[in-house]
């Protein structure tokens, strides 16, 4: 069965309609009249669709670790084979490329659309970099910065998956849910993500 939103949006329209209707109904003819006109002359708007076209897509990982734009040890960071070889939107593989030959970069794409590996591919290239260097020293090499915890937390838990596999890397977060001490922080830790060692 194809799905037609004019349709649905009728059919649910008229549904509700009928609801309201039969929920508020009214003993005057009169009034009953209006309100039942009023109801069904704009009681819903729309159906409001967004048709977009789909993201451009280019070449995979593993492809661009063909081409050597990206370092061998991606392959532990996406360590499916699936995602290895799934293409890139074209606008990752822009920002890839652009961040390897030291450009600045500012990414403007629609949600969904994978801003997340635009920038946070090229810093794990730059640390694989460093550790086939033995260069990868302690300190901070990059700043994430979101405007709430929630998203914070989201991007955590990706970098938890993403190198699960590349313990030289290490990473934390500082939010106003951040811990004063090393036990809390610990405790904290193992109450959101279970008893699995957080170092």
């Amino acid at each position: 069965m194809i799905f037609n939103p004019l349709t649905v949006f009728n059919t649910v329209s008229k549904s509700y309609e009928d609801y309201v209707k039969s929920t508020f109904f009214i003993n005057d003819k009169i009034f009953r009249d209006q309100f039942n006109l009023l109801v069904e002359k704009g009681f819903t708007k729309g159906p409001i669709i967004e048709c977009t076209d789909s993201f451009i897509t280019g070449g995979s990982i593993y492809d661009l670790v063909q081409k050597k734009q990206l370092n061998p040890g991606f392959t532990r960071i996406i360590h499916k084979e699936s995602e290895l070889h799934r293409n890139l939107y074209k606008h990752q593989i822009d920002s890839i490329e652009r961040s390897s030959n030291d450009r600045n970069v500012v990414i403007t794409t629609g949600t969904g659309s994978g801003k997340t590996e635009c920038f946070l591919y090229p810093i794990l290239n730059t640390l694989l970099n460093e550790i086939d260097k033995k260069t990868l020293s302690p300190g901070v090499r990059a700043l994430l910065l979101y405007p709430m915890n929630a998203l914070a937390n989201d991007q955590m838990k990706r970098l938890r998956e993403l190198l699960e596999f590349v313990p030289e890397i290490t990473f934390g977060a500082y939010t106003g849910e951040t811990k004063d001490n090393d036990r809390e922080a610990l405790g904290n830790y193992q109450d959101l993500f279970g008893k699995k060692t957080a170092f």
